[in-house]
């Protein structure tokens, strides 16, 4: 029995330091490469290179270590041969359970390829260096990236003939796993800020690539998107001295806005069927600090309806955004009620958006709050999630049709600003994302035009249940549909931003419910108008209703 309880508790002090060393481990990986490792030209490498991006995607057991160096080969008589850098000395003594190397890029060039016949045997060497060490790392070797520009000599045709074909001997003769980072680049062009060099977002995917290597899983790209985004108003409820542009809360745009007085007032959105949502967003212009109090209610059948958000009774003064996370709901009716205010007897409201994020069971992609004025500067307030300390914004490049990434952060201790400056009467589009543990989230876009309209149009009262106006954008022909039986003649005047007159479509007697009516997208003269923001102007005995609609 004696002998059983010793056996027993050595037992137990095993698992115990077992599971003690197991919490400890770390999985070192060192990056042997040139400037593309180092982070060449971007702003700030220790944030923005490959390695740094990759590290952040990973989870706390793993340690990067980034010994790249600038226009290194990997040719011992090489212009400049990393073998002769102090970063490689200190690769060595990282101690590291996985090397990557990536070298072959600067071999390519002239000088240096006179030298070819040693390529093979240097990267051998260096493979055999790192597989002495005590650590007895795991060893990968990679294909050099995709290059568009014959820059500082480097020669593309030289790395796609002549070194893959070596490294790819090596990787036989030797057994260690190949990253290809070049067939995966070969449509990249525009991740590589001189053909060469990847920019932020550049360096991004690099990173995934590399994640997918060292960690066997796929790398997650998740959307997401927003549930009320031009989806049917149900109802609307309001003071009726004004109650303008209800569609804009759930247009995309924020520079548009919901604009009405007196409270309690609410709208209510058809997303068409059930969907599940774990997120609300609010987004309030001109409103600082009135400390707007409101509730939203979500129903399956528009008959019975569950308070899922209730901040009727706030007495904080902040309101130019709010964000509700809430436990993932079924819904297909959404009713959102403004009750009041805690800070003003300003009781104009006006909301430039109203969101639902559908669930997707991951974190969502950072907020972007902006007041847009007349003037063509803004500042965009990206918020991120909670516990995720990296995020990205992004621009949409009309050129590439591509979104850009601006900007990258880990510092949240305030949310992070990006001043913009624009020009007037141009769209500007914007999205975020955040990344964690092999997973990045891209918001839905969010856009908006250095303008504003001049004249009486916000003055109109207006009804927003009797017609809707598809698709916005468009690049053409802008269907008006109407939401119900018309019973009298109405007017339909297109207008300019500036309230000129544009086109009038002259419908003949009343109107059923859901008949369209078309205007073509063009001018009295049969022109196409330039790009930009059109209001649709319904006048009736009693149907006052402006549209906004946009032409690309």
């Amino acid at each position: 029995m004696k002998t059983f309880k010793i056996l027993l508790g050595i037992s137990l002090f095993i698992t115990l330091i077992q599971n003690i060393s197991g919490q400890q481990k770390i999985t070192k990986v060192a990056f042997i490469g040139n400037s593309i490792t180092a982070g060449s030209g971007l702003s700030n490498p220790t944030l923005y290179a490959y390695p740094a991006q990759l590290g952040n995607m990973l989870t706390s057991d793993w340690q990067i270590g980034n010994f790249g160096v600038s226009g290194r080969t990997m040719l011992k008589k090489g212009d400049f041969p990393i073998w002769a850098e102090q970063k490689f000395a200190d690769a060595l003594k990282f101690n590291p359970n996985i090397v990557v190397i990536i070298l072959g890029t600067n071999d390519s060039k002239y000088y240096n390829w006179a030298y070819k016949a040693d390529f093979y045997k240097d990267y051998v060497a260096m493979i055999d260096t790192f597989a002495h060490l005590a650590s007895k790392p795991e060893i990968y070797i990679c294909y050099p990236l995709k290059v568009f520009k014959k820059l500082y000599d480097i020669d593309d045709v030289v790395i796609h003939d002549e070194i893959i074909p070596i490294i790819h001997q090596i990787s036989e003769d030797k057994q260690v796993k190949i990253i290809d980072c070049y067939i995966p680049t070969l449509d990249k062009s525009s991740l590589l800020s001189d053909g060469i060099h990847p920019n932020v977002a550049g360096a991004h995917f690099v990173a995934e690539i590399m994640y997918k290597a060292l960690t066997g899983k796929s790398y997650n790209k998740v959307f997401d998107e927003n549930l009320l985004l031009r989806k049917k108003l149900k109802s609307i409820s309001a003071d009726n001295s004004i109650n303008m542009y209800a569609t804009s809360a759930i247009d995309g745009d924020l520079y548009s806005s919901w604009t009405f007085k007196g409270f309690p007032s609410s709208l209510t959105i058809d997303i068409g069927s059930l969907q599940q949502t774990d997120q609300f967003e609010l987004f309030f212009k001109d409103a600082k600090t009135k400390g707007i109090q409101y509730k939203i209610e979500t129903s399956t059948d528009s008959s019975a309806w569950t308070m899922v958000v209730d901040k009727t009774l706030r007495t904080d003064i902040i309101s130019n955004y709010d964000s509700n996370i809430i436990p993932s709901t079924e819904m297909r009716f959404v009713r959102l009620t403004i009750t009041g205010i805690s800070n003003s007897t300003d009781d104009l409201i006006r909301i430039n958006e109203f969101k639902a994020l559908k669930y997707h069971g991951y974190f969502h992609a950072p907020i972007i709050s902006a007041n847009i004025t007349k003037t063509t500067t803004t500042a965009l307030n990206i918020i991120p999630p909670a516990n995720i300390l990296n995020m990205s914004l992004l621009r949409f490049n009309k050129t590439t049709k591509t979104f850009d990434a601006t900007s990258f952060v880990k510092d949240f201790s305030v949310p992070y600003i990006f001043n913009f400056i624009g020009t007037m009467g141009a769209q500007y589009i914007f999205m975020s994302n955040s990344y964690s543990n092999g997973t990045d989230v891209y918001s839905d876009t969010t856009s908006f035009t250095f303008k504003i309209p001049t004249g009486n149009i916000y003055l109109k009262q207006v009804d927003n249940t009797y017609f809707q106006a598809f698709p916005i954008p468009s690049s053409g022909q802008v269907k008006i549909i109407a939401n119900r039986e018309i019973n009298e003649i109405v007017r339909i005047n297109v207008m300019g931003m500036k309230g000129e007159f544009i086109e009038s479509i002259h419908p003949h007697g009343p109107i059923n419910k859901n008949e369209v009516i078309v205007w073509k997208g063009t001018s009295s003269s049969g022109k196409k108008p330039s790009p930009g923001i059109y209001f649709i102007r319904i006048e009736g005995k009693t149907i006052h209703q402006d549209l906004k609609v946009v032409l690309n």
